[in-house]
């Protein structure tokens, strides 16, 4: 199947990617639009994987402010929200480069401090 090179391009983002938009109170408005948008449906509103949505979803989505979400780089946070994961869509069509960027930056600075 695809999982060794789903697995292989992650560390590769990580190692690779890294963020162009500098954090700021207008990127993190944007990633708030982005995340309340696509996001929190699933998530949920404090980033704990328990939306309305994501309730309904085996494994439940992950908890954002988990040192699992918190610790890894940017890059590797981006390719995530780019290509999806286990029952996570991929957004690399629904948002621009620029906004999953904004949306990185929203999920590591507000959902860091949780």
């Amino acid at each position: 199947g695809r999982w060794p090179f789903r697995f292989l391009a992650r560390l590769e983002a990580e190692r690779t990617l890294i963020n162009p938009v500098r954090k700021s109170p207008g990127s993190l408005g944007r990633g708030r639009q982005m995340y309340q948008l696509h996001c929190q449906v699933c998530h949920g509103e404090q980033g704990r994987g328990d939306g309305p949505v994501g309730l309904k979803f085996v494994p439940q989505p992950m908890e954002l402010n988990l040192d699992y979400v918190q610790l890894q780089p940017d890059g590797q946070l981006f390719y995530t929200i780019s290509h999806g994961s286990i029952a996570m869509p991929y957004y690399r069509n629904a948002m621009s480069q620029q906004d999953r960027w904004h949306l990185v930056n929203y999920i590591t600075e507000v959902f860091g401090e949780s």
